[in-house]
């Protein structure tokens, strides 16, 4: 008699079932190992361009630090809005609002008579009669303007020698800028010197001047030397503005004893003339225009005792509620006029040092010298 055999392939199915699960967990651990090694990686590129922004926007301020101390730091400098220059009447939205660098061209002596002193103003005066000469335009892209102070300023600190051209200037053709523009428009160029079209940013835009094109700052883009060939080179753009030449929105009006010293000195700006309705390039005198001129609209009151508070113009809306939206537009359409942190040194622009205090010769009743 013989016995049949059955054998069991339990055993053989269950090693293929196991083979099958470690596999996918292998795949499935390495899918997932990928993923984080591709998340990791574009994350690191993600902070190495933010980085690298960070470090360019750096750099774009000591750049302009530096050429703020270099044109504008001796006594004999002033400053002024390229649309103030009459020789600039075409300038451009983009432009206009550039700032200029000037220096004291007269040899000061305060030993000379003053048929002396008419003479030396006289000879080192352009035919305007001006001894201001201009320096720079303090924007990006006239690092390389020809002037060394070393050699172009004399031991007095006048202006020996002026730079004749500069790279880019506040007339100069402004193409791709609308009231659609933004800080991330890249169609906005800037003509150099050699009337090509350079790239330009806009760095005073929409969300700090509203609707206003003509209040817009742009400035050329300066590529970065030095860098990867394989990556994108770094670029920056900066533009000085000048705070001091603004009107002051938190200055009170004067208490009621000291008014009769206006005559002598000025006390306030009078920012509740200004015009609030308009932009800058539609701007009127009419009265209807004015902040308050009377002070009786409850749009801006001078004697508020709160305006002393105001430490930036974004919170001129919280004065008068009910007038936040009137008190906004003004503050964008007057950002470049007016201002809650304008301060300036009384420096002696002739021959240096601060300015004598003669105000004690004027004041009623005076017995000094």
């Amino acid at each position: 008699m013989s016995l049949i055999t059955v054998k069991s392939r339990a055993k053989e199915g269950f090693a293929l079932v196991i083979a099958l699960s470690l596999m996918a967990f292998v795949l499935l651990l390495l899918l997932s190992v990928s993923t984080l090694v591709s998340v990791e990686t574009s994350l690191a590129t993600s902070n190495l361009t933010k980085l690298l922004a960070q470090q360019n926007a750096r750099l774009s301020m000591l750049i302009a630090v530096g050429e703020l101390q270099k044109y504008t730091g001796p006594d004999q400098r002033t400053t002024a809005r390229s649309d103030m220059d009459v020789s600039l009447a075409n300038t451009t939205s983009g432009s206009g609002r550039w700032i200029g660098a000037y220096g004291n061209a007269g040899l000061a002596d305060y030993e000379q008579s003053p048929s002396e002193v008419s003479a030396t103003i006289v000879a080192a005066s352009d035919s305007k009669g001006s001894q201001a000469k201009l320096l720079n335009w303090l924007v990006s892209g006239n690092e390389s303007t020809a002037f060394n102070p070393a050699v172009d300023v004399g031991v007095d600190g006048n202006i020996q020698s002026a730079p004749s051209e500069f790279e880019f200037a506040p007339n100069a053709l402004v193409s791709g800028l609308n009231s659609d523009s933004s800080g991330l428009t890249n169609t906005i160029t800037l003509q150099g010197k050699s009337n090509s079209a350079q790239p330009a940013r806009i760095l005073v835009g929409p969300n700090t001047v509203g609707d206003s094109p003509s209040d817009f700052v742009a400035a050329p883009l300066v590529e970065i030397p030095g860098g990867r060939a394989s990556a994108a080179p770094g670029r920056y753009a900066w533009w000085v503005g000048d705070e001091n030449m603004k009107a002051r929105v938190n200055l009170p009006m004067v208490e009621e004893v000291n008014k009769y010293r206006a005559f002598v000195v000025s006390q306030r700006d009078a920012v509740e003339l200004i015009d609030a309705v308009h932009k800058a390039d539609e701007t009127t005198l009419d009265s209807a225009d004015m902040l308050d001129p009377q002070g009786d609209d409850g749009l801006y009151d001078p004697s508020d005792a709160r305006l002393p508070e105001i430490f930036s113009t974004e919170l001129l809306p919280l004065l008068t509620p009910a007038a936040s939206g009137d008190l906004e537009t003004f503050a964008q359409y007057r950002f470049h006029d007016v201002s809650a942190r304008s301060q300036s040194v009384l420096s002696d622009t002739y021959a240096g040092g601060l300015k004598k205090d003669l105000s004690a010769l004027l004041a009623t009743g005076s017995t000094e010298p």
